[in-house]
């Protein structure tokens, strides 16, 4: 469904930071990681609650393996980007 969906999405802040730090070196604060799971949490916590009113069973499967392929990819891509686009 398109709560999941969007619940799914979230995670590219998250991968984005993890994937910097992997390729690039970079690493966030304390703080800046507890913002971004702040965000996650949250965004998470309002789309599962605002979701249990519509009471229609959601089948996740191979849509949420998709968008997690999806989030993955693109954040790879901005990640290699910014990596070598900043080296010229």
């Amino acid at each position: 469904s398109g709560d999941v969906y969007q619940v799914l999405l979230q995670t590219k802040l998250l991968i984005t930071a993890m994937m910097v730090w992997w390729m690039k070196g970079s690493r966030q604060t304390p703080l800046q990681w507890h913002v971004l799971w702040a965000i996650f949490l949250a965004t998470s916590s309002f789309v599962i609650v605002d979701s249990g009113e519509s009471g229609a069973p959601t089948k996740a499967g191979f849509g949420m393996l998709s968008v997690m392929l999806k989030v993955a990819v693109s954040c790879y891509c901005a990640v290699l980007s910014e990596k070598y686009l900043k080296a010229f």
